[in-house]
């Protein structure tokens, strides 16, 4: 099955494959945030899914992005940044531990699901299956 897919992680280091046009996906290294979701509006147009492995700082872009556009996502949640997102809150308390950052994300939308993945490690995923 050919499924079209675009890889967006400024860490991604294909350059270093040989032969780059030769990947079943394209890669744009940058940042998925409102920035690129503004400039890449064909891009984005048709796509049924958006996926984030540990996404770090795009956690919540991920989400949103989802939820705004009645877009099926799934999200494994990493590290926290309570100092780079401080506006994050739950029950009026500063988001700054993993439980609190899973339950202001699942507080999103009350059709977030939460399951677990078979990895070691932060495998708590976050997911919405657009309607």
């Amino acid at each position: 099955m050919d499924i079209p897919s675009v890889i967006v992680d400024p860490r991604l280091h294909c350059t270093k494959i040989n032969d780059p046009d030769s990947l079943p996906f394209v890669h744009m290294s940058e940042l998925f945030n409102t920035t690129f979701i503004e400039r890449e509006v064909d891009l984005l147009q048709d796509i049924q899914l958006v996926v984030g492995l540990h996404p770090d700082e795009a956690t919540e872009e991920i989400v949103d992005y989802g939820l705004n556009n009645n877009i099926s996502f799934a999200v494994v949640p990493c590290c926290v940044f309570p100092d780079l997102f401080s506006d994050r809150y739950v029950n009026d308390t500063p988001v700054r531990t993993y439980p609190q950052f899973l339950e202001y994300l699942k507080q999103k939308d009350s059709s977030i699901k939460v399951d677990h993945l078979p990895i070691k490690g932060r495998n708590t995923v976050l997911y919405k299956i657009a309607q």
